[in-house]
Order: structure tokens, then sequence, then C-alpha cells
């Protein structure tokens, strides 16, 4: 992560703990946080992590990490959330009786690996997206 990313980053993060800290000085005993609150911290926890976040925010590490598991599955009912095609552009400075492996691991750990010799032209795109489309 570039050094401005993590500026900005620290910033949402310092941003949302405040207003956190002011809902915590103002709040009746055994009050629940506001939903508002919870969206932001869901928010910042799918870009950089459930730990991270309820430490940084001092919130309920299980409570944030299933509000962020439901915002996930809804995303997964309503489609919103696809795999994405990333090209690599692949060097031939190994010539063309090289080998090629490509790894993928969707978001449920399941693994695929296609292995490939130097053929030119193989085409793993339809291959891809299908198991990347079977995780959602």
């Amino acid at each position: 992560m570039g050094n401005k990313r993590l500026k900005l980053a620290a910033g949402e993060i310092e941003t949302t703990r405040r207003r956190l800290d002011r809902w915590r000085k103002g709040k009746a005993k055994q009050a629940r946080i506001p939903e508002a609150l919870w969206t932001e911290a869901v928010g910042l926890a799918q870009v950089h992590g459930v730990h991270r976040i309820s430490k940084a925010l001092r919130i309920n590490y299980e409570r944030l990490k299933l509000r962020v598991e439901a915002k996930d599955q809804q995303k997964r009912e309503r489609g919103g959330e696809r795999a994405t095609f990333v090209e690599v552009a692949m060097d031939k400075a190994g010539g063309e009786s090289e080998a090629m492996s490509v790894e993928l691991i969707n978001r449920h750990g399941d693994r695929m690996r296609v292995l490939a010799g130097g053929e030119r032209g193989l085409e793993v795109t339809g291959l891809m997206r299908a198991f990347l489309g079977s995780s959602s």
C-alpha cells in the first residue's frame, strides 16, 4: 500500500473512531451503536480487515465480523460483487518451451491450478470465469 493510501486509510478510520467516541460520551448505558456507525465500520472492515477495524474502533470483533459477512452475503445474492479478469503480459524471455502455472483462489479459499506447456494461444479465460463465478 502506498504512503498516500495509508494516510487516507488512517484518516478514514480516525474519522469514524472520533464519531464513535462522541457517541459513546453522550450515550445512555447499554445503548446500542447506531446503524449509521455500524455501516461505516462495516465499510472500513471490508477494505481494511475486521481485526484491524475492531481494534481501531474498539468494537466487538465477532459482531463486526457477522455484519461484514451479512453484507457480503447480500452482495452475492444481488450479484453485486463479481470477479474481474486481470490480464498478465507474459514475458517471452523464457521461450515457448517454458511451462506456465496459474493458480486462482476464490474468496472461500477454493483453489484451481492450471498447468500448461509452452503452447501459444492457450485460452483459460472461460475456465477462470466459471471458477470465480461459482464462488458467489
